[in-house]
């Protein structure tokens, strides 16, 4: 090989390696920086998602404890106002179902006995069932689903006898149950927990779908058995809201928030997610919902989801789905939210988090196209040099070559001239020059080559320092603008562009399109304060939208300096809480809502006449309806002091206290109380309890059955009464047979004697003295003489008594109500009748009668009950039987009136009683026996006939009655 393709090809070979090398070293430098920006992008998105899917879960956790308390508080508000309506019970009475078990929907037949709720039995679907009315009534008012359930055996399972939850057809529930045990084997946690007798408050399967629902346990009439129970509840598909609100938030310009529920009736998953809807399959959701949800189902089978705590990340290709190549750049944030069993998360591609990495790529083609066509350009440039370099080095050579070849073959005479001569003399010099020259091109090229790698390491840390900003500034979820102190726009990331509609095309290097109108003035005010050096933090305000709605948003600002001096730019950060001032609008319409519900529940429970009280722990009422007529306190008194010493002063008096015994039980108690007052009071206390099942407050409702009781007495002493005059009267029905057979042969009698007398003087004459009935016959002649009038004048008596008897319990007409009656017949008439009464109330009683007293106008019946009655008032008012009672009869000749006077030396009558003696069911002798009805009756009797009743009394002493009646006629 020649010399001149010698040095050519070293000459080359020498540019190739440098350049190989220095594109090496780019190649990995870029290689490196890609890796690197590429983690850091994965590190800020993996943080992005977790700030995401934790707020995600305290949305969802707000939500929860408003669903669960509003819950409580319509079951409260349900069960009391079913409680209201009337007991519920169970029947003897049997009916035919066709039970549906809500789970594996096998149906059996079975008998219940019916329920009966305020005396309306349960029909199930029936239109025109008053409860089934009451519980859809209910329903609509409340506003959710409501269920009466009905325990079907011992084991606890629960049938719907009446509700408003809709099967999958659209029809209402009724005929289906809940089992206490499930087809798998598990327990139920509704059952178990309402059978323990405490209240279940949670998500729970309803028929066909999850619902929020809230059970109560019902009891029997004598609180001895769970019959029942009541249910509240809400779809969680319902929750419309928090689901577009999920929707709504943006990760990254691929990425989305999801939420897995996990349903083991129904043996599958389903993911909620902005590009995947209920009911969608995978293959339109793009490999994306899929990918999470094979992800998530292997997690549930490794049995790492439902024990995670806090949020998790879980990336595709590091072990997880490796076997899956579409999964490896995939990464799922995700957080199990355990009481309604819901997997919140964020699923992304990291390839394709942002528009960073894509502009990165794109500097690094560009860059590396350049580099490459620099080097080609220095190979040919290598090229060129290297073979003119070669030519000039060779040409000498070749021809010291041809002249020792010449000289070889004896050729002395051939020159190669001076400049071949030059050559071959400058050979060693020259060449000795050139290394010199060479170790000079080394020594500069090690040192361009030193300078070149700093001043690459500069550029790459700057480079990346820039690229850092630059993913920061379009990254941010936050408006980030650059402006101008005189209002033109220098910078606009992609946030901005989102957040207010215009690119950055539009606005970059024009006037700052957010405010017009008085917004301007408020943001010259703000670039004076910033260009003064003041930084602004966290202030509200609002701008426009490109479509020209306002928003709401949270401005920060601050000048751009370099070098401690102002750039005449400033940079505005703008945070979007148009959605938080519309939840902040929607809590402040909703608690309005709420003190108009309040207000509304307060004025249907004034409007309720029995008195509701809410008692607390410590005994003091912290709430009353009718807090003056229950406990004769206002409302400013009621929570000053325990209720119990509005009546018995000391809390060791309450033994039978209904509200203690709530606090102390747990459990409903009833109760009858007198207040002081003399107000019958029916109790029924209920306790009010924490989650904890612990009693916080009693609610004690009490009804005013003072009247009601009454009433109930006396007509059970009416109806004695009356069973006791049907008696009197077939009493002295069947008395008058006797004593008329005694009257009819009286006489008789009387004639044998007469006759029968003569012969035994006769006898005795002529045999002297003989006994007669166990007695000497002089001594029995006389009886016998009178025995016959003694017989006779008694059986008068009877009959006299039989007589004044049957007209006491005679019914008179009206017509006899319009006869002339006689006063002093009525008063020996009751005289006879409480004959027996006074005989053992007193020893000195006393009738006078003024003869020949004119008639009254009216029923001598009636007038004889109502002295009876004051009699017998007489004799009960006696102390002791050497008190007198004096009656007298006598003619007003003035007021042409009869007047009847019963005066007694009894305990008297207070002054504050005397004006109420007449009103009716008012008695100072209840605890005997008085029903406060015989005066009343006996002053209405009076009037009847026109007349009048004065009482006249003084404590201790006595109590004067006078009954006056207008004559028939003048004497």
């Amino acid at each position: 090989m020649k010399i001149r393709s010698k040095i050519a090809i070293m000459a080359l070979s020498l540019v190739l390696v440098t350049t190989i090398s220095i594109m090496s070293v780019i190649f990995i430098q870029l290689s490196k920086m890609r890796d690197d920006v590429e983690q850091e992008l994965i590190t800020l998105g993996i943080g992005e998602a977790k700030k995401v899917v934790y707020n995600t879960q305290l949305m969802i956790e707000a939500l929860q404890s408003e669903v669960e308390q509003r819950l409580r508080y319509d079951l409260s508000a349900a069960f009391a106002l079913m409680d209201h309506s009337g007991p519920l019970r169970v029947d003897k009475q049997l009916r035919n179902w066709l039970a549906t078990n809500q789970y594996d929907l096998l149906s059996r037949q079975l008998q219940l006995s019916e329920l009966v709720l305020d005396g309306v039995t349960l029909r199930g679907g029936d239109e025109g069932n008053t409860t089934d009315l009451f519980i859809r009534n209910l329903s609509d008012v409340l506003g959710v689903t409501c269920t009466l359930f009905q325990r079907m055996n011992p084991a606890g399972d629960m049938l719907r006898v009446s509700t408003t939850v809709p099967t999958t057809t659209g029809k209402s529930a009724v005929g289906t149950f809940i089992p206490a045990v499930h087809p798998d084997g598990t327990i139920d946690p509704v059952i178990g927990q309402v059978l323990s007798g405490e209240m279940f408050i949670g998500r729970a399967y309803v028929v066909n779908d999850w619902y929020n629902t809230a059970y109560m346990p019902l009891y029997s009439t004598d609180k001895s058995a769970i019959i029942g129970m009541l249910y509240v509840g809400e779809r969680q598909s319902d929750l419309v809201a928090l689901i577009k609100a999920i929707e709504g938030i943006a990760v990254g310009e691929n990425g989305y928030v999801f939420m897995l529920e996990s349903s083991e009736l129904t043996e599958e998953r389903q993911l909620i997610n902005p590009q995947q809807k209920q009911g969608s399959h995978c293959a339109s959701d793009s490999g994306y919902a899929c990918v999470t949800k094979e992800i998530l189902d292997r997690l549930v089978n490794d049995g790492k989801l439902s024990n995670s705590d806090g949020v998790q990340v879980v990336r595709g290709g590091m072990g997880l789905l490796h076997d899956n190549p579409e999964m490896a750049d995939k990464i799922v944030a995700y957080s199990y939210f355990e009481p309604w069993d819901w997997v919140i998360g964020v699923c992304y591609n990291h390839q394709n988090y942002g528009s960073t990495q894509n502009r990165l790529n794109i500097v690094m083609r560009r860059s590396l196209g350049w580099i490459c066509a620099a080097a080609f350009l220095w190979f040919s440039l290598a090229l060129f040099i290297a073979y003119r370099l070669a030519f000039e080095i060779s040409s000498p050579l070749e021809r010291a070559v041809v002249a020792f070849q010449n000289v070889g073959r004896g050729d002395f005479e051939f020159q190669l001239g001076e400049a071949s001569g030059y050559e071959l003399e400058q050979l060693y010099k020259s060449f000795n020059h050139m290394l010199q020259n060479l170790r000079q091109v080394t020594t500069s090229r090690d040192q361009l080559d030193v300078e070149v790698n700093a001043r690459r390491k500069v550029e790459d840390q700057l480079q990346q320092t820039v690229a850092t900003l630059e993913t920061i500034i379009n990254e941010a979820p936050l408006s980030i603008i650059i402006l101008s102190v005189d209002g033109r726009v220098v910078r606009w990331n992609p946030a901005a562009e989102r957040i207010f509609g215009w690119t950055a095309e539009e606005v970059v290097g024009k006037m700052y399109p957010l405010v017009h109108g008085a917004m301007v003035a408020e943001c010259a005010d703000i670039c004076s304060l910033v260009a003064s050096g003041i930084t602004l933090r966290s202030k509200e305000v609002q701008r426009y939208h490109k479509s020209g709605r306002k928003l709401d948003l949270l401005l920060s600002a601050s000048g751009m300096y370099e070098n401690a001096k102002f750039t005449e730019n400033m940079i505005v950060i703008l945070e979007d809480i148009s959605d938080l001032k519309k939840v902040q609008r929607e809590l402040e319409e909703r608690k309005e809502l709420y003190k108009l519900l309040s207000s509304e529940f307060k004025s249907i429970l004034d409007s309720i006449q029995d008195v509701i009280s809410v008692i607390g722990p410590d005994m003091k009422i912290r709430w009353s309806n009718h807090g003056q007529r229950r406990w004769n306190l206002g409302n400013e008194d009621q929570p000053s002091s325990p209720y119990y010493a509005q009546w018995n002063k000391d809390k060791s008096r309450c033994n039978d206290c209904p509200v203690i015994a709530c606090f102390e039980s747990g459990k409903i108690q009833r109760s009858k109380v007198t207040s002081p007052d003399g107000t019958q009071w029916g109790i029924k206390a209920f306790p009010q309890c924490d989650e904890q099942g612990k009693v916080i407050n009693v609610i004690e409702v009490a009804s005013d059955i003072t009247e009601s009781s009454i009433l109930r007495e006396e007509a059970m002493r009416s109806a004695r009464l009356a069973s006791l005059g049907e008696l009197a009267a077939g009493i002295a029905h069947e008395i008058n047979n006797p004593n008329g057979v005694i009257v009819h042969n009286s006489p008789i009698l009387k004639e044998i004697m007469n006759a029968v007398i003569p012969i035994l003087d006769e006898y005795g004459e002529a045999h002297g003295d003989f006994p007669l009935g166990r007695m000497p016959y002089s001594r029995m002649r006389e009886r016998l003489q009178k025995l016959p009038d003694h017989i006779i004048e008694a059986s008068q008596r009877i009959k006299c008594i039989v007589d004044d008897l049957k007209d006491f319990v005679r019914e008179e007409g009206r017509g006899e109500q319009q006869q002339g009656a006689d006063l002093n017949l009525a008063l020996e008439a009751a005289v006879r009748l409480t004959a027996n009464s006074v005989k053992k109330a007193t020893h000195h009683f006393h009738v006078s009668y003024q003869p020949d007293l004119p008639l009254f106008i009216g029923s001598i019946q009636r007038i004889e009950q109502v002295i009876v009655n004051l009699i017998m008032n007489a004799c009960q008012a006696l102390p002791d039987t050497e008190a007198a009672i004096d009656i007298s009869t006598r003619f007003d000749e003035k007021n042409k009136t009869v007047e009847l006077s019963i005066a007694d030396q009894g305990t008297g009558i207070k002054s504050e009683d005397l004006t109420k003696v007449t009103n009716p069911f008012f008695t100072t002798k209840r605890e005997t026996g008085g029903t406060g009805l015989g005066l009343s009756i006996s002053s209405r009797i009076l009037q009847e006939h026109n007349g009048s009743l004065h009482i006249e009394s003084f404590p201790n002493k006595g109590t004067t009655i006078v009954i006056t009646l207008p004559c028939m006629q003048e004497v």
